[in-house]
């Protein structure tokens, strides 16, 4: 990780995060709130909490599409290096759902799958299945990957 800051500490360096609404501020203590609490529970700043760890300069952006999210930030990614507005980019996602809340609003719904299984475009989709996870990629313009010879581990060849 350290080495990563070092590399991208002052580059033109984009952040597109795709989250979502989460309950993880629910079981805070009131009592005792502090500036942590805040930005920890502000979805808004991640992307720029991010941006200012690494010591980045390019823009920064927390896109909240609700499932799309993570791909919404993507194509947000690419569309500003193919745009040469950045040199680089870090995009990707994260969603986490500590309580009970999201599953059981959406069981009261009925949005929840009966069988557990998502069939995404599928004559079979009976509902969907929330999951936790994160994940963050390094995008590059592919001339400029080879040009630094960078480890090159896919291409995305559109987007839309």
């Amino acid at each position: 990780m350290q080495d990563m800051i070092l590399f991208l500490s002052g580059t033109n360096c984009g952040v597109y995060i795709g989250c979502s609404q989460n309950d993880y501020g629910n079981d805070l203590d009131l009592t005792d709130l502090n500036s942590h609490q805040n930005l920890g529970n502000n979805n808004a700043v991640l992307a720029s909490r991010i941006s200012y760890y690494l010591n980045l300069r390019g823009p920064c952006l927390s896109i909240d599409t609700s499932c799309s999210s993570s791909l919404v930030a993507i194509a947000n990614a690419c569309d500003n290096l193919l745009l040469k507005n950045i040199d680089v980019a870090l995009s990707g996602g994260v969603w986490v759902i500590p309580g009970p809340n999201l599953h059981v609003a959406m069981s009261q719904l009925g949005a929840l799958s009966s069988d557990g299984r998502c069939y995404a475009f599928d004559s079979r989709a009976n509902g969907f299945v929330p999951a936790e996870g994160v994940g963050v990629i390094m995008l590059k313009r592919i001339e400029d990957a080879r040009r630094d010879r960078d480890h090159i581990y896919a291409v995305i060849k559109g987007w839309g």
